[in-house]
């Protein structure tokens, strides 16, 4: 909970041991460093013993200007019954008489924020999106994801000081200076979708500039799918199974296809008045598992993870477009069916396909797990 606090705050945080405590030291007035790493506060959540090492590098620190914030409440003592009988309590006391005078105490983790004067990253509380932030030569590398329900498009203030920056989208390779106005960054991610923005003290000697989709214009519905498959085991999948809106194999009625791990191949042609303004943008929904997209015989991504899109204005063209999305799924299906044939298929020498209470199981009890386009593509015209 209280790390999540301070997530949520806006903050980085890293949990820190004694050991690492007695290793710290102040560096550029109220900033500690430890292990080579930069903070601008140590917090202490309310504990009831404290080695007295402990608490005396903290008396250290707090006498050379770092922020020490207590949490709820101050150590009581020492630990260990030896120790105190040996006198070790008696000059704890004293330690934590000195270290009161100069360190804060704060009621819970929001009050504690608020005295720690830390670089907060709005982008957590104000756009909901995740990050970490590091230090370089030249400024900052971020890793700033969107892990919740909703897409995000917002000018955003970042917790550094920056002239430039830079945009490297780590699915597509896609390189370019980030929109900035007022000293706030562009970021437009998709629900599930991850970037990495670099910041720049100077020139970021980038001259291309990063590509946003503004809102999209229309939307084309794909029609008329057929599905096959190259690859199937236990057995080949024969046949061609046609559908007006694609859908997952198991949902075809077909057992064969519902015992089966295997390559679809889903197909369609689209008939397409291509516009060289517009751009085009393939979404596939919700995939079971990775689907690897080909647009009139020309590769174009294999995407693993949501969000499931990829642009494909490159590869269309004006008239008939051909386009084959090959979809993989999970072998939980052909697992759960082995199981339920009595085929032995746990080939290990060690117990290590167990449950949570670390026995081994069986899964034929598994539930049909959906596998394909488990909803119909269509295409995003921006």
């Amino acid at each position: 909970k209280a790390i999540q606090t301070i997530i949520k705050g806006g903050y980085d945080v890293d949990y820190i041991s004694d050991r690492y405590v007695n290793t710290a030291s102040q560096q550029d007035g109220k900033v500690v460093t430890v292990a080579g790493t930069k903070y601008d506060a140590i917090l202490v959540p309310e504990v009831t013993f404290m080695p007295l090492q402990t608490l005396q590098h903290l008396l250290n620190l707090a006498k050379e200007g770092v922020r020490v914030v207590f949490v709820a409440g101050y150590p009581q003592g020492v630990p260990g019954e030896g120790r105190r009988i040996k006198g070790e309590q008696v000059e704890f006391m004293k330690v934590l008489s000195e270290l009161k005078a100069c360190s804060k105490l704060a009621s819970d983790y929001d009050a504690a924020l608020a005295v720690c004067e830390g670089r907060r990253e709005s982008m957590r509380n104000e756009q909901g999106l995740s990050c970490l932030r590091r230090s370089n030569g030249t400024g900052y590398h971020y890793f700033i994801s969107n892990l919740q329900g909703r897409d995000v498009d917002d000018m955003v203030k970042l917790g550094v000081d920056f002239k430039d920056a830079v945009l490297y989208n780590p699915m597509t390779g896609e390189i370019g200076k980030a929109q900035i106005e007022d000293g706030k960054v562009r970021i437009q991610l998709a629900s599930g979708e991850s970037i990495i923005l670099r910041t720049f003290d100077g020139a970021s000697g980038i001259g291309q500039r990063y590509f946003y989709y503004e809102k999209p214009i229309s939307t084309l519905d794909l029609k008329k799918w057929t599905l096959t498959f190259p690859e199937a085991a236990p057995k080949p999948i024969k046949g061609v199974f046609k559908m007006v809106e694609a859908k997952a194999w198991t949902e075809l009625g077909n057992d064969d296809l519902n015992q089966t791990m295997a390559t679809g191949l889903y197909s369609t042609v689209l008939k397409l008045k291509k516009s060289e303004d517009d751009s085009y943008v393939l979404d596939l929904g919700d995939v079971r598992e990775s689907a690897r997209v080909v647009v009139n015989g020309q590769e174009v991504a294999t995407l693993f993870s949501v969000p499931y899109r990829c642009d494909i204005t490159d590869k269309l063209v004006a008239g008939k477009n051909k386009i084959d999305i090959y979809v993989t799924n999970l072998p939980a299906n052909r697992i759960a069916q082995m199981d339920r044939e009595g085929k032995e298929w746990r080939i290990f020498k060690e117990i290590n396909v167990v449950d949570l209470n670390y026995k081994k199981n069986k899964y034929d009890a598994w539930s049909i797990v959906p596998s394909g386009l488990n909803t119909n593509p269509k295409i995003i015209v921006y």
